[in-house]
């Protein structure tokens, strides 16, 4: 679940990251990167290590990652994603800082307000599986990070409610808007929760759901479910909610396919993240762009 780059993984990976200096991160440049950290062994360990954490545990926390340089953090986050601009802000990487004025109607990411437990990129037909938040600065009053996996989810509305309410948070009758660049753009009905294989995994996101719901109505049986998937999340268990306080140079790897998550309120202090999102190279979809 932790891991932290050693003195010569870091050596590597800036020595591989300088060959960008100055050019754009365009696609040829990040698969460029990619084919360099390939001839170091030193590299290629770091990425079975973090690819191997987010697999056992659908997140991995990476401590003294060169968040600030942009070429570095390519580098990095190519060891184990194919990066994607789409839903990102039309970038790599997206500052989060609540940067809003007063008044403006903005993004939650740039406001200090909490963010409950959801997930990114719930209009697409297959959303980003790779979600980063590197911390370049941290707050010490606020903005906590919370993650909530989908197997604790489905244990714990099971538990709750019984198998009955598991089984129909399962049916893809939940509506989120569709803005994919491939399939066009509208309203999908989806699961909130969906076994694949031997993994749970869930696609939520209230403020979406809540606005499409006067037009989509939920059956009886699909609404309690909903209420009960709602209250495991307004009060997770303390054994399986995941708190993590960001510092700098942390970054905190999320498989947005296995886990909501979420943020406190920040305090007065000016915290800037940068966001990235993607498809992990071991997916069928990660030759998405």
């Amino acid at each position: 679940m932790v891991t932290t780059l050693t003195e010569h993984e870091r050596s590597e990976l800036s020595e591989v990251a300088s060959t960008a200096t100055g050019w754009a991160l365009d696609q040829a440049t990040l698969e460029a990167l990619r084919r360099a950290t390939g001839r170091s062994e030193a590299l290629k360990n770091l990425a079975s290590r973090v690819l191997r954490e987010v697999n056992d545990h659908g997140y991995c926390l990476v401590h003294d990652v060169p968040t600030r340089s942009d070429e570095e953090l390519a580098t990095f986050l190519g060891l184990v994603s194919t990066l994607s601009n789409e839903g990102n802000g039309g970038e790599l990487f997206f500052t989060i800082s609540p940067t809003a004025g007063e008044g403006e109607v903005a993004d939650v990411s740039r406001t200090g307000a909490p963010f409950p437990f959801h997930s990114d990129s719930t209009y697409m037909i297959h959303p980003h599986e790779m979600l980063g938040l590197g911390c370049v600065v941290n707050d010490s009053g606020g903005g906590d990070s919370s993650l909530i996996r989908a197997a604790d989810i489905a244990a714990q509305v099971e538990s709750k409610a019984g198998h009955e309410a598991l089984l129909a948070l399962q049916d893809p009758v939940f509506p989120f808007f569709l803005r994919d660049p491939v399939v066009g753009y509208g309203v999908q009905k989806v699961p909130l929760l969906r076994r694949v294989a031997d993994e749970w995994h869930v696609r939520y996101r209230s403020d979406v759901l809540e606005a499409l719901l006067p037009k989509y109505e939920l059956d009886e049986r699909h609404g309690r479910a909903l209420r009960i998937f709602q209250s495991v999340l307004a009060d997770p268990l303390d054994d399986v909610e995941i708190i993590i306080r960001l510092q700098p140079r942390d970054y905190l790897l999320i498989d947005n396919r296995r886990a909501l998550h979420a943020r406190t309120a920040l305090g007065k202090g000016a915290r800037e993240l940068r966001r990235s999102k993607g498809y992990f190279l071991n997916s069928r979809y990660h030759t998405i762009i």
